[in-house]
């Protein structure tokens, strides 16, 4: 598990590095989540809750992510504030194992609407957590919308200054791209069986192997009987 879970993290942590810091160009919302919906899937598809393990790790390629951002505008933005808000927004995901455990891992995963329908609860719980911590953090009102995170100011040739205002309110829109991405990569990976709950399957195959040892054990006593029944038989007199 522990191994499983380092490389999950370690692939999680350098995408997510690269796509925060090469996405938010357009608008001037706040990106904070992209391959992590899909990576954290993944960890908790194969391992229940203990999947959470790695959130620490892809919230702070988020972080990560944007401070290094090629827009200063929008690298000022991120702080310990975003990383706490996006831990925070990630660990909610745990709900999944409860239709794993209802449902089935295997039936949601082949059944592709079970797939969609539970990715976009993902999607919309992580944006709905992450904002509220946000502004709690933030300018501790949770309710506020329409305050800018950032307020950049900076120059054009001419000389003439111009204030960029920075988002998180919006975020959600950049968000879609990982919620998409979640889609794509589960239908992908689950035809690979990545997507298979290693757990259920290590207690199956203890269970199988339990059940074959009670079988050998059953053949076994037969034999002894059916060789005892022989035995007894021939020393019987003619």
């Amino acid at each position: 598990m522990v191994q499983d879970l380092v490389i999950l993290a370690i692939i999680g942590f350098i995408l997510e590095v690269l796509c925060t810091k090469m996405t938010g160009f357009v608008l001037d919302a706040i990106p904070t989540c992209t391959i992590s919906f899909l990576i954290l899937f993944i960890a908790i598809a194969r391992w229940n809750l203990w999947g959470l393990l790695i959130t620490p790790v892809l919230a702070l390629a988020t972080m990560l992510g944007g401070m290094w951002h090629v827009v200063s505008g929008i690298s000022a933005v991120y702080d310990w504030k975003v990383f706490l808000s996006v831990w925070i927004a990630l660990l909610p995901l745990g709900v999944n194992v409860i239709f794993f455990k209802k449902i089935g891992t295997k039936k949601i995963v082949q059944k592709i609407p079970f797939l969609i329908a539970l990715l976009l609860m993902n999607y919309v719980l992580f944006n709905f957590t992450q904002l509220f911590m946000f502004r709690i953090l933030d300018h501790g009102n949770p309710i506020v919308i329409g305050n800018p995170v950032y307020s950049y100011t900076y120059k054009n040739d001419e000389g003439e200054e111009f204030i960029k205002n920075y988002y998180m309110d919006y975020n959600f829109i950049y968000n879609l791209f990982g919620f998409f991405i979640s889609i794509i990569g589960s239908i992908i990976l689950r035809s690979q069986g990545v997507l298979n709950n290693v757990i259920d399957k290590l207690v199956e195959d203890k269970e199988n192997a339990e059940m074959l040892k009670v079988d050998e054990e059953s053949f076994k006593i037969e034999e002894v009987s059916e060789a005892d029944a022989t035995a007894e038989e021939e020393s019987k007199p003619a």
